[in-house]
């Protein structure tokens, strides 16, 4: 996820319910890119091949991230394009690509 590091700052992140909901260990990751201030990388993962889940469009959080507010103005967010690990992705417990639409947006700080 691109974001306007001139205006936020990534404090860090809360696992949403979605994943949550297989009663399985899950490990996520949500973190700065080493090679860019203005990229964070995240990751969500059940911890067994056999898990499943299923949520209505829109009903479940994967994860949520959090930011600071340097200045007041806008900040976009936008979900990069291309292949993991340097895009956006959703996969199956086979690796398998699974259509997914990423929607970045705008942020308005006061």
């Amino acid at each position: 996820l691109l974001f306007d590091n001139a205006k936020l700052t990534f404090l860090g992140y809360t696992a949403g319910t979605l994943l949550e909901t297989s009663g399985k260990s899950v490990a996520y990751l949500a973190a700065l890119d080493s090679g860019s201030a203005a990229v964070v990388t995240v990751g969500a993962a059940i911890l067994d091949d056999a898990a499943e889940v299923s949520a209505a469009a829109g009903g479940e959080i994967l994860v949520t991230l959090r930011f600071m507010a340097l200045d007041a103005g806008t900040a976009a967010f936008t979900f990069l394009s291309g292949s993991a690990p340097f895009g956006s992705e959703l996969h199956d417990a086979s690796a398998a690509v699974l259509p997914a639409a990423w929607h970045g947006g705008t942020l308005g700080i006061m």
